[in-house]
This record gives structure tokens, sequence and C-alpha cells, in this order.
């Protein structure tokens, strides 16, 4: 999950957003990627907090009169065990109930966003005096993260609430990505793409065609530069990698043995 852009002094990493490893343990290419770059660059800047404005619901709208009524009960039944106020439960979108659920279950199982790959890499790179960049704006990644039709982020929340809440596949990538492993991320992606289509779309392939033409630009400074993005940017037919090599650049994946 680590490759080099040849001709270049680029790499580009493949993260996990948020893990339960303490203390986190990168590759050895990936740590000396990091420590020769003096330029890190993520999806967006980590030291702004997200507008909570597009995960919110319009004013004469609830979340029960987007989801079944058994939705809706298994959401709020999870809602509160988690202990999140039940009062705000109503105003979020469907996509974003999923997603705080998701955070919070993970968090209470000890899968944390300070622990993730990008973070723990911001941190350091604020601590190494590295310039730090981003391929997007905080605005732009949450809006993309809400802007999916309301049925599909529906059909993500009844599929949350009727599981783990994607524990168990988050646990299954962690370990993926501490082998370098990328067939867990290739099986996520198309299970993805399957269930919500215009989602994947919007959160993964729309995404990864913008950033193309700014990695391309920085592909040919010649300055020593890491760029980290979530691993399932990486992979299929419409992943960075794939992206990158119909505009002439080569992808020589780096090996991968935790340091």
């Amino acid at each position: 999950m680590l490759w080099k852009i040849e001709g270049s002094e680029t790499h580009i990493l493949g993260s996990v957003h948020f893990t339960n490893l303490d203390p986190l343990r990168l590759p050895t290419t990936a740590v000396e990627a990091f420590r020769t770059s003096r330029h890190i660059v993520f999806e967006a800047e980590l030291s702004t907090p997200p507008d909570s404005a597009p995960l919110l619901l319009s004013n004469d709208t609830t979340l029960k009169e987007c989801v079944t009524d058994v939705t809706y009960a298994r959401a709020h039944s999870h809602w509160r065990r988690l202990g999140l106020p039940v009062t705000h439960l109503p105003r979020f979108k469907p996509g974003a109930a999923a997603l705080i659920l998701h955070l919070n279950q993970a968090a209470k199982n000890g899968y944390v966003i300070e622990r993730g790959i990008d973070r723990v890499l911001w941190d350091r790179a604020a601590r190494d005096a590295k310039r730090r960049g981003a391929l997007e704006t905080i605005e732009a990644q949450t809006t993309a993260l809400t802007s999916s039709p309301i049925a599909e982020q529906a059909s993500m929340l009844e599929y949350f609430v009727n599981g783990d809440l994607g524990l168990s596949a988050l646990s299954s990538r962690v370990r993926a990505w501490m082998h370098g492993n990328t067939l867990p991320f290739d099986a996520a992606l198309a299970d993805n793409r399957r269930r919500w289509p215009a989602m994947s779309e919007i959160l993964i392939d729309q995404r990864n065609r913008n950033w193309v033409p700014t990695i391309v630009r920085m592909a040919g400074d010649q300055e020593r530069r890491l760029i980290v993005v979530g691993a399932l940017h990486t992979v299929g037919p419409i992943g960075l990698p794939r992206l990158l090599s119909k505009h002439g650049l080569c992808l020589r994946p780096r090996a991968w043995h935790l340091a």
C-alpha cells in the first residue's frame, strides 16, 4: 500500500483513518519516505474541524421520515447504548447517523482517529517541522460524505444497525493494512459499489479524479513528498495508481515490512 512514482520524489501511502494500533508501527519503507520528505500531503487539513451543517437534514425533515420504523428504532437503540444525546438523532442525515454510530462503536473498542495513520503522520509532520498540505478542503470532504442520495444513505444506516455498526469490517481492514494486504480493501470497495453505487462514485471515484491533476503536478516538481490517502482510494479500476498510470505516470509498489 505504498507506491513511488517513478522519475519523481513522490510516494503515495494508503492509510486507515482510525486504528487500535498503539503505538502505530509503519512499514520501514514508509518510515523512510516520511523521513526524507519535506512535504506531507493529506486528503484534507486535519487541524480544521468540519462544519456540522452538511450532516443535518433540512428543518422540515427528520431522520424518522427517511428510514423504516425498524431501522430508526435500531438506530435509536444503538445511539442510546453508546451514550449519544438522543435529542440530536432526528436531525442527522442517514449517512451522517451511520458514520457517527460507526465512529463511536469503533472508539468504544479502541479504534480511534488519534491512532489513525494519517492523524499520526499529520502530528509527526508538525513535530518535525515538515510542510503539510491537502488535496481538498475539509468542506469538500464533509460535503462528499453526505451528498449521496438519501435512499442510499438510508440503506447504509440499515446495513450498519442490523450488524455490528461496521466494527468487524474495520478490524479486518486494520489487520490487512498491517500486512500490506490489499485484497480486503478491494473486496470492501466492490461490496460498497454493489450496495451504494452513487455513494461510491461520490466518495471514492470522483474525489480520485479530482486529485489526479494535483498529484501529476506534484510529481513533476521533484520535491521530496509523501501523499497519504485512505487505502480505499488506492485500489480498484478507479484507484489512484490506475488513474495516474493513464496520465503517463508509472507507480512502483514498495516493499511492506513493519518497523
